[in-house]
């Protein structure tokens, strides 16, 4: 088992930008295979992919090396503002170009709930 070091952060800018550099640093870490990165909502991961989507050169490593997941989407279409997928579409995918491809997301909308998770 890894032994992981505690960072403390002086605030949530600091700790966002901790977090994005710690992404980036373990996806530097996987060759040949896909980084799988399971995202969740709040205010948060907000300023973890305000952090990440600030420098458009991580758009290409990101569409290279990632999958992303969702974590704890919530049964609502990603029009809805509570969908934790429609925030990480607005604020992380659009803005770095990332392939809809290597987004797997629970349709919230979907009449077969069960299906989607």
């Amino acid at each position: 088992m890894a032994v992981r070091e505690i960072v403390v952060c002086r605030d949530q800018n600091a700790l966002a930008y901790a977090a994005a550099q710690f992404v980036l640093g373990e996806i530097g870490l996987v060759e040949g295979r896909r980084f799988l990165l399971a995202l969740s909502g709040g205010s948060t991961p907000t300023l973890l992919y305000d952090v990440l989507a600030a420098n458009p050169t991580n758009g290409e490593l990101l569409n290279l090396h990632c999958e992303f997941f969702f974590s704890d989407e919530r049964a609502v279409s990603a029009e809805h503002p509570d969908s934790n997928f429609g925030l990480a579409q607005k604020i992380l995918f659009e803005p770095l170009g990332i392939s809809s491809g290597i987004i797997h997301r629970m349709h919230g909308e979907s009449k077969d709930l069960s299906a989607e998770a």
